[in-house]
């Protein structure tokens, strides 16, 4: 295994910038997406998605870093149960993150 594992990654590097720790900045973009685009479309899709243990904006990028960190993942978390077909459907049209373009600033 780790020898593929080496392989892979020689094989096939990744950017460090992908790499690292989201910054304050990305944290705020990524809340953003979930609020306003991946929970609306997961519901416009016919998923219910529970939001009664949403941190505020300010509480998640805090803590986010930090052991205290918010275990709200909506996207995951909404799609548990899903068969493979019904999850790979809305995975394709609500996507858990924003495009690396929008979150990195380049197609990776």
């Amino acid at each position: 295994m780790n020898l593929a594992f080496w392989t892979c990654s020689f094989t096939f590097p990744v950017d460090p910038s992908i790499s690292q720790d989201w910054s304050e900045a990305q944290l705020r973009l990524v809340y953003d997406y979930w609020d306003q685009y991946a929970i609306p479309c997961l519901e416009d899709h016919g998923i219910t998605v529970d939001t009664s243990t949403r941190p505020s904006k300010e509480s998640f990028v805090t803590a986010f870093h930090t052991q205290d960190r918010h275990l709200w993942w909506p996207v995951t978390d909404s799609l548990i149960g899903l068969n493979d077909s019904r999850y790979a459907e809305v995975v394709a049209a609500c996507p858990e993150l924003p495009s690396d373009a929008v979150l990195y600033g380049f197609d990776g």
